[in-house]
């Protein structure tokens, strides 16, 4: 499904459950994330295996708020 950018749910606060309800919904999420690791490795290949969907990086470089790790999120990604 394509990403409907203009009706997007944000999430910065580090709730994966609600990125997971959203995503469950077929609605497309902007959320924040710590672009480490596991991140670089989606943003790679455009999809995750752990939320079932395609990411896409939207920004990175500023503070977004907070990972689903906990972690301060450094980048903003769609999926």
């Amino acid at each position: 499904m394509a990403k409907d950018l203009e009706n997007a749910v944000k999430i910065t606060d580090g709730n994966m459950q609600a990125v997971i309800d959203a995503l469950n919904e077929g609605k497309t999420v902007i959320c924040a994330v710590e672009k480490g690791p596991m991140i670089q490795k989606t943003l790679e290949t455009g999809y995750s295996d752990y939320m079932k969907a395609h990411y896409e990086l939207l920004e990175e470089g500023g503070e977004y708020g907070v990972c689903g790790c906990g972690k301060p999120a450094d980048a903003l990604v769609a999926a």
